[in-house]
Order: C-alpha cells, then sequence, then structure tokens
C-alpha cells in the first residue's frame, strides 16, 4: 500500500487537481492570528499552505513569522480559499484546514485546548469537531494497520469505519447553514472519503488472508457489495467537483474493476499490469465526471502507469488516448511535465546528481557510491506504506550483507532532524542500516526528490555502477519478500563486470578483467593452454573459454547443412542469446555445443546497445571449436556494428565500455585492435556468406553489388582490407568503385534497407530519389549467387521472422531488447521460427509454391 505525507493524507490531502470550484470568487486576505500554546518556546513559527485549485501534487508554501510575546500573526494575500497547515500553532496535529477569502481567525487556548473565533471560524470547529469525535469511537484493535485474521475480524473494523460515518454526518449537517455551500460540500465529501479510504485498504490488503479462510471469489464479491455502497459513499463518489481524494478514486476505481472478475487475479482479462491498466483507464472514463473524472484519469496515467509499469506500449496507447480528449488543457499540462520527467528517468538514463547530509552532518553525493550497485529508499516518518517497505527490505540487505560492491540509501524526507534520528533507531519506517541521508529540513521541497520526481512513499531507485538508473520501476519488495529486487541486484553485479580483454604484446599475452572492485590482470602462460573464465547472464554459471592457437580467414561457401539455427542482431543481450541457444537445443545448460552437425549462423550486430557484448563475442569464439568437434560449425557474419566498432564509430557503444576502456588506461579502439584476441578474431570473418542454396548477409543486396564482377569469395576478400578504415577514410574519387560501394550506407551489404521499405516508397537520400527494391533486382542477387533464398537481419519490420518478395527474403531480425526474441531454424527442408520458450512454428517447407496474397510484394 503507497502512502502520501501525512499532511497529504488529513482531511483535504492526497493529490489534487484544478477543480470547477463552487465557491464565490473574491478578492481579499485570510488573516491568521494568535496565541502560541505554552509549551512554545522558539521566536518564530511556520504556517504552510496551498490554494486548493492546485494541479497535481500540491506545492505547499511556508510562512514564517516572528512570534512577539507568545502571539503570532500571518496574513495571506489570495483570492482562492485554501488549505493550511500548523502544528503546533492550529492545535491539533495532523489536520489540514480549509479558509476561504476574508477569514480572520484568532486562535487563542483555554484548558489546554486550542479555541478559534472569528470570521469563517466554523469551519475550523467543524474539522477539529469532526476528528475529535472519530477518535472517540474505539478500534477493534491497537495494531497501526487494518490487519485481521478473520471474517470476524474484518467486520468488527467495518463496523467502526460506519460508526465513524454515524457520529460525524450529524455534526457536519449541523453546520451547513454557518459555512458556505463550497465549505459543506467539500468539508463532507472528503470527510467521507477519508473514512471510506481506510475501509477500503482494510478490505485490499487483507482480501488474500480472506481468501485463505476459505471464502471464495463469489463470497469476496458479496462481502464487497455488501461494505462500498452506502449512500454517503455513493454521493460522494458522484461528485463532478470538491473531492480531492485522487488515490482513493484510483484504488475504488481499481477494486471495481477486480470486483468485475470476482478478485480473480487470474483471469485472463487481469494477469498482467499492462491488461489492469488499461480496464482501469476505461472504467474511470465511463463513471466519472468532471474534475473528479480528470484527477483520476491523471493519476491513474502518472503514478500508477508510468511510476509503476513504466513505458509499455498500453502506456503510450492510454496517453495517446488522454491526449485527445477535450478540456481541461491544465491537467494534460502537468501529465505532460510529469510524462517528460518519467522519460528522462528511464532505464540506462544518468540518476541525476544530488548532495545530501549524512548522520555525521557530512556532505554525500551521488559520485560517493560511483562502481557501486546503489539501492535508493525514500521514506518518511509515518508512512504506512514505509512499515511494510522495511520489512521486505531487511531481506534484501541481508542477502548482500558483506558485499562492499552493494551500498543502500535511506533518503528521508522528515523536515525535522529529531524525527528522522528517532525513526532511525526504531527501525520502523526504514530499516536504520546502510547510509542515512537527510533533506536538511526541506523534505519533499528539497532539488534532490524533485530530481527524482519523487512525490509518493515509499519509493526505490536502483543505480548501476556507472551511476545510472538499472531499472524503472523496480518490482516492489512487498510483493514477495525482495526476491525479485535481489535478482535485479545481482543482475546489476554481473553487468559491472566486463571481459576479459586479451591482449599479445611480443611474447606476452595478458588478460584484464572488470568488476566493481577493480582490475584483475593475469599473464597468460604459453607453456598449456590458456584458458579464459567467462561470466554470463546467470549468478554463478561462467563458461570457460579455450584460446585459440592461430586465427584463419573463413570460408564463404558452404555445402548444404541438415539443419541450421540462424540469429541476428542481439547486440549485447547475452540472455536474449543464451535463452535461444539453450531452449532451441543448440547449447545445454553449461554452455556446451549440443547441436551435433548443425550450423550456427550469427547474421550481423552483436555489438552495441547491450550491457554483454563481450561475454556474447567469447560465447561464440568459444562455441567455434566445440561445433567443429561435434561435425558442425558456427558463422559469424558481420553487421554494420561490427564494422563501426572496427572502424572508429562508436556512437552506439555503451557509456559502460568507453569507461572500461578508461580504466584500462586505453582508447575504446584498443580494446579490439589488431593485437586483441578478440580483433584478430574478428578480422577474420566475412560480410557475406553462403551456405548450399541460402545466401546469408546482414542488410541486403544492392543492385549495385549485383553488377559488380566479383565472386563471393572476392567481396570479402576486398572488403577485410578496409575493415578498420573509417568513413573519412573510404570518401573520395581515389577510393576503387567495388569499395565505395560496398562501404557506401547506400548500397553496402551490410547497411542496405531497402528490402523493406514502405511497399514501393520513394526515399530521398542526399538529394536523390530511391526505390524500394523490386523483385526482379532479388531475383538478379539469386541469379548472381546461384541461391534460392536470402536470409538478412538490421531491419525490425514486425515482431516476428517475416518473409518478403515471394518467401524468396527472410528477414530474421526481431526486438530481442524488447522480449521478442526469435531465430530461423532450417531442418527437413523446413523453415521455422523459434523463440527463446523452444516454441516452434513452421514458416513454410521448400518444396511449396508461394502464393498467398500475404508473402506478394
Amino acid at each position: 500500500m503507497k502512502c502520501r505525507l501525512v499532511i497529504l493524507f488529513a482531511i483535504f490531502g492526497g493529490y489534487g487537481f484544478t477543480a470547477e470550484w463552487a465557491y464565490s470568487r473574491q478578492s481579499g486576505t485570510i488573516v491568521i492570528e494568535g496565541k502560541m500554546p505554552v509549551a512554545f518556546t522558539g521566536n518564530e513559527t511556520d504556517l504552510r499552505f496551498v490554494e486548493v485549485n492546485y494541479v497535481g501534487t500540491p506545492e505547499w508554501k511556508t510562512v514564517k513569522e516572528s512570534v512577539l510575546k507568545d502571539n503570532v500573526k500571518w496574513t495571506l494575500h489570495s483570492d482562492d480559499p485554501v488549505l493550511l497547515f500548523s502544528s503546533p500553532f492550529l492545535g491539533k496535529k495532523g489536520i489540514t484546514f480549509l479558509a476561504e477569502p476574508g477569514d480572520h481567525i484568532k486562535v487563542s487556548r483555554k484548558d489546554g485546548n486550542t479555541v478559534f473565533s472569528g470570521r469563517g471560524a466554523a469551519k475550523f470547529d467543524l474539522l477539529l469537531g469532526i476528528e475529535m469525535l472519530k477518535n472517540r469511537i474505539v478500534r477493534p484493535s491497537k495494531s497501526f494497520l487494518f490487519s485481521v485474521n478473520s471474517l470476524e475480524d474484518y467486520f468488527k473494523w467495518n463496523t467502526y469505519f460506519s460508526r465513524q460515518l454515524d457520529v460525524v454526518l450529524p455534526l457536519i449537517e449541523s453546520y451547513r447553514n454557518r459555512i458556505s455551500a463550497f465549505a459543506y460540500e467539500r468539508i463532507k465529501a472528503n470527510t467521507i472519503i477519508t473514512i471510506e479510504s481506510d475501509r477500503l485498504d482494510l478490505f485490499w490488503t487483507n482480501r488474500e488472508t480472506l481468501k485463505g479462510s476459505g471464502i471464495t471469489g463469489p463470497d469476496l464479491a458479496e462481502i464487497y457489495d455488501s461494505t462500498f455502497y452506502s449512500a454517503p459513499a455513493k454521493w460522494a463518489r458522484s461528485l463532478s467537483t470538491n473531492l480531492d481524494r485522487a488515490a482513493y478514486l484510483y484504488t475504488f476505481n481499481r477494486a471495481e474493476v477486480f470486483r468485475r472478475f470476482l478478485f480473480n487475479i487470474d483471469h485472463d482479462s487481469l494477469n498482467t499490469d499492462a491488461k489492469r491498466r488499461l480496464l482501469y483507464y476505461s472504467e474511470a472514463k465511463e463513471k466519472y465526471k468532471g474534475v473528479v473524472r480528470e484527477k483520476l484519469l491523471a493519476f491513474l496515467l502518472t503514478y500508477e502507469t508510468i511510476k509503476e509499469i513504466g513505458f509499455v506500449p498500453e502506456t503510450e496507447t492510454l496517453l495517446a488516448d488522454y491526449y485527445l480528449q477535450p478540456g481541461y488543457p491544465a491537467f494534460k499540462k502537468w501529465v505532460r511535465q510529469y510524462e517528460r520527467k518519467a522519460r528522462s528517468l528511464r532505464d540506462g538514463m544518468p540518476a541525476p546528481d544530488f548532495s545530501l547530509v549524512d548522520m555525521k552532518g557530512h556532505l554525500f553525493t551521488k559520485d560517493r557510491v560511483a562502481g557501486k550497485i546503489a539501492i535508493m529508499d525514500f521514506w518518511f516518518t509515518g508512512c504506512k506504506g514505509c512499515v511494510q517497505m522495511t520489512r521486505a527490505m531487511k531481506k534484501v540487505e541481508e542477502t548482500f550483507e558483506g558485499d562492499s560492491n552493494v551500498v543502500f540509501i535511506s533518503v528521508s524526507a522528515d523536515k525535522r532532524v529529531d524525527r528522522w534520528t528517532k525513526s532511525l533507531a526504531e527501525g520502523k519506517y526504514t530499516t536504520g542500516k546502510g547510509i542515512n541521508l537527510y533533506t536538511a529540513g526541506l523534505g519533499t521541497e528539497h532539488p534532490m526528490l524533485k530530481a527524482f520526481n519523487v512525490t509518493s512513499f515509499p519509493k526505490l531507485y536502483l543505480l548501476d555502477s556507472w551511476g545510472n538508473i538499472a531499472a524503472n520501476p523496480l518490482p516492489d519488495p512487498r510483493d514477495d519478500g525482495g526476491q525479485r529486487l535481489v535478482q535485479l541486484i545481482r543482475r546489476q553485479l554481473l553487468l559491472a563486470h566486463d571481459g576479459p580483454y586479451v591482449f599479445h604484446r611480443s611474447d606476452t599475452v595478458t588478460s584484464y578483467s572488470i568488476s566493481p572492485s577493480g582490475i584483475v590482470s593475469e599473464v597468460l602462460e604459453p607453456s598449456s593452454r590458456r584458458i579464459l573464465s567467462v561470466n554470463g547472464d546467470q549468478v554463478g554459471r561462467a563458461f570457460n573459454v579455450p584460446i585459440k592457437m592461430a586465427h584463419e580467414v573463413q570460408r564463404a561457401s558452404y555445402p548444404r547443412a541438415d539443419k541450421l539455427f540462424v540469429v541476428s542482431d542481439i547486440e549485447g543481450d547475452f540472455s536474449a542469446f543464451r535463452k535461444l541457444l539453450q531452449h532451441n537445443g543448440v547449447i545445454d545448460e553449461d554452455y556446451n555445443w549440443s547441436f551435433g552437425d548443425g550450423h550456427l549462423v550469427c547474421v550481423g550486430d552483436f555489438f552495441d546497445r547491450g550491457q554483454q557484448v563481450t561475454e556474447v563475442l567469447w560465447l561464440i569464439y568459444s562455441l567455434e571449436e566445440k561445433a567443429e568437434a561435434a561435425g558442425g560449425h558456427v558463422h559469424f557474419i558481420l553487421g554494420n556494428h561490427e564494422i563501426m566498432n572496427l572502424s572508429g564509430d562508436f556512437r552506439y557503444v555503451e557509456e559502460k565500455y568507453q569507461k572500461n576502456a578508461k580504466r584500462l588506461g586505453l582508447s575504446y579502439p584498443d580494446l579490439y585492435g589488431k593485437n586483441t584476441e578478440l580483433g584478430k578474431w574478428l578480422r577474420t570473418k566475412n560480410i557475406v556468406e553462403k551456405i548450399g542454396d541460402v545466401l546469408f548477409v546482414h542488410a541486403g543486396i544492392s543492385d549495385a553489388v549485383n553488377r559488380l564482377p566479383l565472386s563471393i569469395d572476392q567481396i570479402n576478400q576486398r572488403a577485410r582490407f578496409y575493415y578498420d578504415y573509417n568513413k573519412d577514410s573510404l570518401k573520395g574519387n581515389m577510393l576503387e568503385k567495388d569499395i565505395a560501394i560496398i562501404f557506401d550506407p547506400r548500397t553496402s551489404p551490410f547497411w542496405y534497407r531497402l528490402y523493406y521499405q514502405d511497399r514501393w516508397k520513394k526515399i530521398l537520400t542526399n538529394g536523390d530519389t530511391i526505390y524500394k527494391a523490386e523483385l526482379k533486382q532479388v531475383e538478379r542477387t539469386l541469379d548472381k549467387f546461384d541461391v534460392n533464398r536470402i536470409v538478412t537481419g538490421h531491419t525490425i519490420v514486425a515482431d516476428t521472422i517475416s518473409m518478403h518478395y515471394n518467401g524468396k527474403v527472410i528477414n530474421i531480425d526481431t526486438d530481442h531488447a524488447e522480449g521478442k526474441s526469435e531465430a530461423l531454424l532450417i531442418e527437413n527442408a523446413g523453415y521455422f521460427r523459434v523463440n527463446a520458450q523452444g516454441d516452434k512454428r513452421l514458416l513454410f517447407h521448400k518444396e511449396e509454391l508461394f502464393t498467398q496474397a500475404g508473402l506478394q510484394e
């Protein structure tokens, strides 16, 4: 359960938005003055206020005034009603009071109690009276949380909330003619919703406990129906304005959706976060109206969708629909601002810099955790959700106790230092361990909390060893005792490693491995077979790589193989690559070859974008000898990203690798130089290969390449000499025509894109008009290389492997990073799509005639 600052959870708290206010707007001032409590000893005190027509998170303004002879006076200039919060001056801790323009509130003390008088004082008396009556109802339990062990416990708590309503509603009604119509409706509605919010927390947090005691889904629905449709609750939810509790509206809206499916989260309509958000949005649009509807939609899209599930396709769909809705521009502006901020805090984005105060009063900055995995926990004293989070985070901290590469940072939004230190000692709202930081009295106004977009509590961030956002949103540790968070941290520890990088210098071969703890170098003795240990993507599952004795340039043409497994565009995603290979029988759990005499064909772009490029390359490298020993073969065909890395174009290289090169005292090109093991190996690879009657090329074959009087061997031979040349070196009239064609992005086998442009669409490139490749061009390629099909990667055109040009061209590039991994399996004259789960779907048999309309180009 999430919680907000106590002041936001008070009667007028929560997240509020611009409303069509029903009061008579008048220009004027609001005066608050009176005597401080006897126990007060300071020279000044403050009053916090915010206008009721705020949008999004209320930005409370603080006005400090001097206390003279125990008296203080504030004069606020406002044309709108305001919410006021001051403790100890206004007496009751935790109440947010309502004042309207023209009010002059005088505060005095009598017998230790706070007394209000003056214009507008009736509202203050009413709000104070509401809290007093509510507190007189005896709670069924002294527990801080609404916890139940049985259905009997549940109904005891439910009766408690109903009694609160029974005593406060007559009191509110008695004030109807003593306060404005605006104040009456607002106080009544938000009082009801405050109680109903607690009632809903009771039901929602204990529904699984009730199920465990033998209550069925239909039973739970019946209990729900008997609990949440009282006349006061229905009236409050029917309002189109004057209702602030967007958090409650969201949770009730969510409960309504679950009720429809008898609270069965495994139902096909509810079984993913994204599906549920689509239903919540639809429900909110249909059932609510006016400003209440707008505040609910804004809250749902920001705090409960963008914040909780990130920018998944369903989120993008909802945002697009929301921005098309008419009216309420202030809401849409606020949502856009939140969206822009959240996009800047996505996975892989640099975490904002910060400077906070630690327990010793010293400044603590982001630089202090450089090279370590950091878990940041934002909390405040009194946060209910923080209590639950603390229990889960204790388990996570215990898992990494003693690991100096993992640090836990606790950031408190408390304004009072004594409150902060007391909570640290108690270990109730935070564990109190790790690095404890304080906002120096600024609380939620601290620039760091704004930079990290912390608007609700608790909030967690995970930073990688480079100070970037590792994952946002994180899985909630309260759901599973922190197990998924532990796995994420372990994965980040693996990603913080890199290498080994092996360098040949004179007669010495040295490997360098990088970890958060430092760099480990090892001279590989020539007296025995040099073997490296390389991490994968799983804890404790490294694999060994024997260093090759020599490197030979690879052949470009091979006879037909009985089975081929073809994959492209892995881009450093070791996990996706491993799953494809293991779940389809190419390698076993220990990274041993299990594909027999089959061929593994890697069709380029295994570099860049991902976090485990080095490990991916070593896996391919290691499988070559293993495959040969079993009668199989591994092919690694270079794509544009391999060529870019060899030739000095580092536009898509992850920051991790640039920084690791510096840690080694090198520049990035040195990591794959001609004196490195991986550099030597890569330079033996081809840009196009033929296996039986299939041509494998990363991007495609342009007509310009078709016209070159070069065989497949000659194309590779000519290209290999220029792998290290940067693009500037490949320009100019002196360059031979065939090399210019092979390396020109418009015609290159590793850059070409015209197979997959929109149907016969014209493309303007450097002022030239270029057309989508025609079927006749493809057929000329087939004739030139004596093949029946072309397999490419390079360009994503669908979520799955797709066929083009009557099945003569097969595109195998899919979005591995988004979990849409597929590979092509060719066996027994059949062409199949396979995925990372090992599912196998027939594309076609070679003997088939491709006349289906969907394959015509």
